[in-house]
């Protein structure tokens, strides 16, 4: 039995920030076209849509979805913005909230790191 710790999974944004208008979904989150891959995009859009209707402290996902015959490929998300790691500890706070909240509706993030600590427009 094999373990998949990790997929092909890529993140574009719009090349200037004018196509994308404000409230608007300017990133995009697409699969390699392998199975695992498109699974694992797919499993993760179904997580956000449900943590983000419990208003839990998540990317906010548009309502565009890339699909082909085996389903969702891809989606497209509001921008993010990577933190300084010398930054970190002024959000330790935040991040301990955001985990109690996430860890409240059932999940476990384990691939907590540096890139993956972001900010989003609104903090």
């Amino acid at each position: 039995m094999g373990v998949i710790t990790r997929a092909r999974v890529w993140q574009l944004r719009a090349r200037q920030k004018s196509e994308a208008s404000e409230g608007s979904f300017p990133m995009y989150k697409i699969a390699h076209r392998a199975e695992v891959s498109q699974r694992f995009i797919c499993n993760e859009f179904g997580i956000l849509q449900e943590l983000h209707s419990s208003e839990a402290p998540v990317v906010k996902i548009g309502e565009i979805q890339l699909v082909d015959e085996h389903g969702i490929f891809g989606f497209t998300m509001e921008e993010l913005y990577p933190i300084m790691p010398k930054d970190i500890p002024l959000y330790y706070e935040d991040i301990e909230n955001a985990l109690d909240e996430v860890h409240k509706l059932g999940y476990i993030i384990i691939d907590i790191t540096v890139s993956n600590v972001i900010l989003t427009d609104e903090g």
